[in-house]
């Protein structure tokens, strides 16, 4: 699971190899995936900023990869961002 200095590190330093990498071909990901999904995680798509429904959630909870559901991060730990 991701630390907020693990973030910052990754960022300037780059992504290290996945544990275990997940490899589909686009027909295999767009028969896994509900078309808004395949289209912003296999095309790069992406949504209005501040406008995901868990934007503001806070709930206890952890986060997950909606392509291979990897554990991503707890709900502790997630970034608080300020819309403007």
């Amino acid at each position: 699971m991701l630390r907020w200095k693990d973030v910052l590190t990754y960022a300037r330093y780059g992504n290290p190899e996945p544990v275990r990498r997940v490899e589909h071909t686009a027909a295999e990901w767009a028969a896994r995936l509900p078309p808004e999904r395949f289209q912003v995680l296999r095309e790069a798509a992406t949504e209005p900023p501040y406008r995901n429904a868990y934007c503001r959630a806070y709930e206890p909870g952890r986060y997950a990869c909606a392509g291979c559901s990897a554990l991503l991060f707890e709900s502790a730990e997630k970034y608080h961002a300020i819309s403007g």
